[in-house]
C-alpha cells in the first residue's frame, strides 16, 4: 500500500529543492530499449502485424495499433516473473485496456495514468509494511489546508496530486480503504470518489495544464473519475500483486490470476 508518512516526505523533499514534479501523459516516449526488443520480438510472431512494425517509431497511429494488439497484452500477462519490460510499457498496455473495457478510448487518458501508476508505485514501499503500520492515513488534509496559501503554481501542482493520489487509493487501493472505514471510521471510498473530480477540474482550469498539455487529460478524468478507478481496481483484482515487496506487478506465479481474457 501506499505509506502516507514514507511518501509525503519524499514528495515535501522534492518540493524544498523546487516545485514538485508534474506527472505528464508521456508514458510511451520512455520506453526502454529493453521494452523496444520486447515489442519487436512479440509482434513479428504475428503475420499481421509485420508489415506495421516499422511504423511503431515513425507513425502515432500505426503505434497506437501496435501497442492495443492482442498478442502484445497476452504476451505480457502470460510472461513469467522478471518481465524483461519497464513499469512504462506494462502499466501503458494494461491501462489502456481496462480504460477501453470501460468506455474510455483516449490514448492520452491512458497515458497519464500509466505514467500516474509508475510514479507512484515507485514510491510505495511493501503493502506489508503499510498494514503493518499504526498510521493508515491518506494524508490528505494538510495538502489542503496549505492550498489557501499557496501560489499559483503550488496550487496548481497540489491539487492535481490530491487528485492522483486519490485515483490511485480509490482504484488500486479499494479493499484497503473499504476495510479501513469499517474499522476506524475513516471517510469511505464513496466519499473520496466524490472528492477527487473537484480537484481534477481545479487542476484543468489553471493555466499550467496548458503548457503541459493536461487540460483535456484533467477534465476528461473530472468527467469519468467513476469509471477510471473501476477500471483501476480492475487492474488491481487480476494482475497487480500487493501482498510483495516492489510492488511486484505480475501474481508471483508468473500467470495471470484468472484466464478471463478480459481484465
Amino acid at each position: 500500500m501506499l505509506h502516507s508518512d514514507c511518501c509525503e516526505k519524499r514528495f515535501l523533499a522534492v518540493t524544498r529543492r523546487g516545485h514538485m514534479k508534474v506527472i505528464q501523459a508521456n508514458c510511451r516516449i520512455q520506453f526502454t530499449p529493453q521494452d523496444i526488443a520486447f515489442l519487436i520480438e512479440t509482434l513479428e510472431q504475428c503475420p499481421e502485424q509485420r508489415q506495421a512494425i516499422q511504423g511503431l517509431f515513425t507513425d502515432l497511429e500505426t503505434r497506437g495499433l501496435l501497442l492495443d494488439s492482442e498478442a502484445l497484452y497476452e504476451a505480457i500477462i502470460d510472461t513469467p516473473n522478471n518481465l524483461p519490460i519497464s513499469l512504462h510499457l506494462f502499466f501503458y498496455v494494461t491501462v489502456r485496456r481496462v480504460l477501453k473495457k470501460r468506455g474510455i478510448d483516449d490514448e492520452n487518458v491512458a497515458d497519464y495514468v500509466a505514467e500516474l501508476l509508475t510514479e507512484f508505485t515507485r514510491l510505495s514501499p511493501s503493502s506489508k509494511e503499510a498494514h503493518n503500520s499504526q498510521k493508515h492515513e491518506l494524508g490528505l488534509d494538510a495538502w489542503m489546508d496549505n492550498l489557501q496559501n499557496a501560489s499559483s503554481r503550488d496550487s496548481f501542482e497540489r491539487k492535481a496530486h490530491i487528485a492522483n493520489r486519490l485515483l490511485f487509493h480509490t482504484g488500486i487501493q479499494e479493499d484497503w480503504l473499504r476495510k479501513r472505514t469499517d474499522r476506524t471510521g475513516a471517510p469511505s471510498l464513496e466519499f473520496y470518489e466524490s472528492l477527487a473530480p473537484r480537484f481534477y477540474r481545479g487542476a484543468s482550469e489553471h493555466r499550467l495544464a496548458e503548457k503541459y498539455e493536461l487540460r483535456e487529460v484533467f477534465e476528461h478524468l473530472a468527467e469519468s473519475f467513476h469509471e477510471t478507478r473501476v477500471a483501476l481496481n480492475d487492474l488491481a483484482t487480476r494482475l497487480l500483486h500487493l501482498d510483495e515487496p516492489s510492488f511486484p506487478i505480475l501474481d508471483r506465479r508468473g500467470t495471470r490470476p484468472d484466464r478471463n481474457p478480459d481484465p
